[in-house]
Parts: structure tokens; C-alpha cells; sequence
């Protein structure tokens, strides 16, 4: 479920009115706290199932639960598929929060995307998908790909489809590479600017457990998610 996760600037929540709070609302929010994530956005959804002071007082429980963790400030949308109520209301408050999210101006820093899909298209040749991260890229720029650890070149790109000259950070993007073929290109291969790049094969991390985690065992083995990609 965090696969690809990393770029995210926010979350919508979905709890059902009729079930409440349920251990994976729970393993959700230790998911965006760990992530670093904070703000979205809370659908209170399948309304009709229970009567307005039923769900005032699911709401309430909510607002409670949320108080002191990533989605504190988030507004709570009850809403109902199968009616419509408060379908629209719950599409401004997504809209709101996409809207307000400020991203620090970071000149500084080389393009960057990790590899969330890969595959290969008539007339494009091998396409690389995922959200940018840093930076930014532009068609004709070349780009490290690691692995395979070489240098190619950006033919064309896409942000949502449409085809553009350039992408930025916190963008959709679909690269075009040139001189590779798509089976060379495992997911979570990193995608930066081109430069004196050199893979590394270790990383310092700081580790926090979540309280109801077991104690870790000295030599144990972990499963680092890292961007779009999961390592031992």
C-alpha cells in the first residue's frame, strides 16, 4: 500500500459511519505519521446507514481519534455514494487541500523520480513513470538511471498525459528514454539529473517504532521501503 507513497503531500481517509473506527483506520494513520505526511482530507462515507445522530456522534468519535496525529487540522466529510449526499461537498475539501499545498522553491536540487512503472510503447520506445520528487526535467536533458547506472537521454515527456517541454516536482510524470530497453529498468530505479553519481550499498536511517511494534532482536532483518521500491 506505501509503495510509491513517498511524494505524498497529503490523504484522504475513508471511514464507514456504519463501522466506525476499525484497526486498519488505525494502521493507516501510523502509515501517513511514518511517512511524514501531514493534512488531507476525512470521508465519513456510507451516511445513509445511520441516523444524523449516529453519525454526529461517529463524527465526534472521529474528531477525537484525530486530535493529536497527522490529520488533526483535517476536515471530516460525511458523505454517501449511493445517495450522493455530500459527494461534492467532499470533492471541494479534497480541492481545497490540493490547492493550499506550498512546496519549497529547492533550485538547488537535481531532478529526481523514482521508477513506479515500466514499460514500452510504439513510437516512444521505453516509458518510465512516477512522481518527481526534486527538481525539474526537460525533453532533450540527460538522465542517470540507476540500474542500470547509465546516462540517457529524455525524448519526450507527459504530466497527466498531456505532453509537455518540462516537469517538475510533486508532478506525475512519463519519461520517454532513449537507448534502453524496458526490461533493464527494475521498479524503484532512481531517475536523476545527470552528474558524478556513484550507488552506494549502505544508508543510515533513523528508525522510530510505533508503540505496539515488538522489540527489534540484534542481527534481524528489515524491509526498508524506500520511494517505489522495498529492500531487505
Amino acid at each position: 500500500m506505501i509503495t510509491g507513497a513517498a511524494q505524498m503531500d497529503g490523504a484522504l481517509l475513508v471511514v464507514a459511519a456504519n463501522e466506525g473506527i476499525m484497526p486498519q483506520t488505525r494502521e493507516h494513520l501510523a502509515i501517513l505519521e511514518l511517512l511524514g505526511i501531514q493534512g488531507g482530507v476525512v470521508a465519513l462515507t456510507k451516511a445513509d446507514l445511520v441516523t444524523p445522530s449516529e453519525l454526529e456522534a461517529r463524527r465526534a468519535e472521529l474528531a477525537a481519534f484525530l486530535r493529536h496525529g497527522p490529520l488533526a487540522a483535517a476536515p471530516i466529510v460525511p458523505c454517501s455514494s449511493t445517495t450522493g449526499e455530500g459527494v461534492q461537498e467532499l470533492k471541494e475539501a479534497i480541492l481545497r487541500e490540493a490547492r493550499s499545498v506550498q512546496r519549497e522553491s529547492e533550485p538547488h536540487r537535481p531532478f529526481r523520480l523514482a521508477a513506479d512503472r515500466v514499460f514500452s510503447l510504439p513510437g516512444a520506445g521505453t516509458v518510465v513513470t512516477g512522481t518527481a520528487r526534486w527538481g525539474q526535467v526537460k525533453v532533450g536533458e540527460e538522465v542517470w538511471v540507476f540500474p542500470p547506472g547509465r546516462t540517457l537521454r529524455v525524448r519526450s515527456l507527459q504530466v497527466h498525459g498531456q505532453e509537455r517541454e518540462k516537469a517538475s516536482a510533486g508532478e506525475r510524470v512519463a519519461l520517454a528514454l532513449v537507448g534502453v530497453k524496458a526490461e533493464e529498468i527494475p521498479r524503484g530505479a532512481q531517475v536523476v539529473s545527470s552528474g558524478p553519481w556513484e550507488p552506494t550499498a549502505r544508508v543510515a536511517v533513523e528508525l522510530t517504532l510505533l508503540p505496539e511494534a515488538p522489540a527489534l532482536a540484534e542481527g534481524q532483518k528489515l524491509w526498508l521501503h524506500l520511494l517505489a521500491t522495498r529492500t531487505v
